[in-house]
Order: C-alpha cells, then structure tokens, then sequence
C-alpha cells in the first residue's frame, strides 16, 4: 500500500498541515527517490554507555539524562544509493579526489573509487557510502528544498535517542550480538547489504546498528562533560575539539562487535569521505 504523505499529496503549497501519530511511517513526496520517514515521539534517556558496559569507550561517557522536548522524524533506513542519485542527477554536485578504502591492514585513498563504485556490487537499495559531512548536509538542503519541508542531519542526542527506542542495553535487542541481528565484520560479507535486510529496532528503524558509519550534526567531543541536556546539536568547539570533525554513529560492515553499540561514537574529519561511511536524514515536526 501507499504510505501516507505530508500534506495532501505531499506538495509544496497544499495549505495542510498533517497530523503525524507517534511511529507513524510516511514518506513528503510519492517517489522513490523522498527517503521513508519514521516519526520519533518526544521523551527522555540516559545517554552514553555506563562505566559497567563491556567494550565502552571513555568517550561514551559520562552518562547524562537528555529531554527530547519535540517529536521529529527519523530515516527509516540510511540513504540509499538511489536516492541519492537523483540529488547527483539534478545538482550535478561534484565529488572530487576519490575516497579511502580499506586494504585490509589500514586506510588507502583511492582516487578510482566513490559513491558509484565503492568497490563492491551495489543496487539502487544499498545505502551510499564515500560521502562526507559537506555532502551529507548539501543533500539535506537539496531535500528540505524539494519537498519544503526541514530535512537535515539529526543531532548526536536524537540519533542515539531513536537508535536506543527506550532500550538501556548495549544493542537495541539486548546485549549479545550474532551475524542475524546486524551486517558487521563477524556476518563476513565485505560489503554494505540492502537496507533493511535485518530486523528493525522496537521503534521501526532499520540498520542503526552496523551496515554504514552515519554522519550526525555534532561538533566531535572527547567526551559529554558539559554536553546539551535537550536534543540540540552540540556545535560549539573549544580546546581539542575540533570544528573540523564531526560525529559519527553506529558502526559498519567492517566493524567488529564493540563498534556497534547504542553509545558508540567516533569523529571524522568532515571532508573526508569513507568505503563505511554514510547518512540518515531528520525532519524537524513539531
């Protein structure tokens, strides 16, 4: 069946404001290339790791209760390789000097490769990957343009916020992982899958664990002391954080088990674009 869309029909100048139920799937526009949309209900969580999770990172700390305040939306799945083609096909955005590539032993900038050919097989259904935060934000704007609506890139808080869906576990099934619950390095693939090829998290979002790395709109921090309390980006440097580097969530493909979890977090820097690396959208609601 149809998804339901914004509006009446999901154009621009309709006069109608929908009103969204709380998980509710819809998708702005009526064609493949508008990403599906899950609709995240307001409320509160622990966010980062306690200091008794197995595999944590000091980065992941210290934990801090966040107040989502609004509802937003949330990608359902990663960008797709096919929807962000379309943004390609009509923008013509560039994108120059290839990406890094892992050789099996470390990270390798090849110049041959990019969100076309990554080196492996991939279909329109595949999520892009060797984007970089400056692509990822163009796309938004490219979207938010198109339909009218505000897409961007989530926060950090609202990222880990719908990953968890009112989890407390490492994962957001429990706290052992298997090669059926993820794409990462023990499912030994070598490859991004088709997004939502494995079960979806309590609140109907697929791949936030493993598949690709998911750029967020955070200023990259060593740790959350002093971290926002609400679901604001935290955009703000100072000392060794650098405005250059911006989060990173979820793990990949290539990623072992500890890299997987709700909390995990990594930085990059923002012009970089990786074999593992990719995006979710968000949508500001309410």
């Amino acid at each position: 069946d149809p998804l339901p869309q914004a509006g009446e029909g999901g154009t621009r100048g309709s006069g109608r404001v929908r009103v969204f139920k709380d998980l509710e799937v819809f998708r702005d526009v009526d064609a493949p290339w508008c990403p599906e949309m899950v609709v995240i209900p307001a409320g509160e969580f622990l966010m980062g790791s306690p200091e008794s999770e197995r595999g944590r990172y000091d980065d992941e700390g210290p934990q801090h209760r966040v107040t989502i305040g609004s509802r937003f939306a949330l990608g359902r799945y990663p960008v797709t390789v096919g929807e962000y083609r379309k943004f390609v096909e009509v923008t013509s955005h560039r994108h120059e000097g290839g990406m890094h590539v892992w050789t099996g032993s470390n990270w390798k900038q090849d110049a041959s490769k990019s969100w076309q050919d990554p080196g492996f097989a991939q279909a329109d259904r595949h999520p892009v990957v060797g984007v970089s935060w400056h692509d990822a934000v163009t796309y938004c704007e490219w979207l938010a343009n198109e339909t009218g609506q505000p897409y961007r890139l989530p926060s950090e808080a609202e990222w880990e916020y719908a990953t968890r869906a009112g989890t407390t576990t490492r994962f957001s099934w429990g706290d052992a992982i298997t090669p059926q619950n993820a794409n990462y390095a023990e499912s030994w693939l070598h490859k991004t899958t088709e997004v939502g090829a494995y079960p979806a998290n309590p609140w109907g979002l697929y791949d936030v664990h493993g598949n690709v790395w998911e750029w967020v709109e955070d200023v990259w921090h060593n740790n959350y002391e002093g971290a926002p309390t609400d679901s604001s980006a935290w955009t703000e440097s100072e000392g060794n954080n650098s405005s250059s580097r911006r989060v990173t969530r979820g793990g990949a493909w290539i990623d072992g088990p500890r890299h997987l979890s709700s909390a995990i977090r990594d930085g990059l820097e923002l012009q970089f674009r990786f074999i593992n690396q990719g995006f979710r959208v968000a949508r500001t609601l309410d």
